[in-house]
């Protein structure tokens, strides 16, 4: 992506907008990461490490962004998700978690990665990146919808 100059002022309010989204998104690829290597199924456990995948995707392309901007990019998810996947971990320890509460324990981070992402896209924004954000907001749509649809059908 071609750096994008912007009124300081307005690049502060881009640039923590898309820090945020890395961090949700480095949450989101952390949580898929760990989703899988607990799943059952072997072809959950290839969806999961999919959406892994392409929320590493996502951080990437935020970086260059905020790179783009002549801003430095967030490299660390947030502690709440680090707590969260702590805990996830010592529950697993003790019993084991079947693959409909995977799903619902994504299902409700995509929750989370759904609104930021409404959020950031209530920022005022040049189109390119606007663009960027949009498609990722599809996909986190699209990995909403499909964890929905599994945590709902999968016993």
């Amino acid at each position: 992506m071609e750096p994008v100059v912007l009124p300081k002022e307005d690049a502060r309010s881009v640039v923590l907008a898309l820090n945020t989204l890395i961090e949700v998104c480095l949450d989101s690829t952390r949580g898929y990461e760990h989703a899988a290597k607990d799943a059952d199924d072997d072809d959950f456990r290839i969806l999961l490490s999919y959406y892994a995948k392409q929320r590493a995707g996502f951080v990437n392309d935020l970086q260059q962004a905020v790179r783009g901007l002549g801003d430095y990019p967030q490299e660390y998810g947030s502690w709440g998700g680090a707590i969260h996947r702590g805990w996830l971990d010592t529950e697993a320890k003790m019993i084991r978690r079947p693959d409909h509460m995977i799903a619902s324990e994504c299902t409700r981070g995509e929750k989370i990665a759904k609104r930021r992402y409404m959020r950031a896209l209530e920022e005022t924004m040049p189109m390119p990146l606007r663009q960027l954000v949009e498609r990722q907001y599809q996909g986190v749509l699209a990995g909403l919808e499909e964890m929905e649809r599994l945590r709902d059908i999968i016993s």
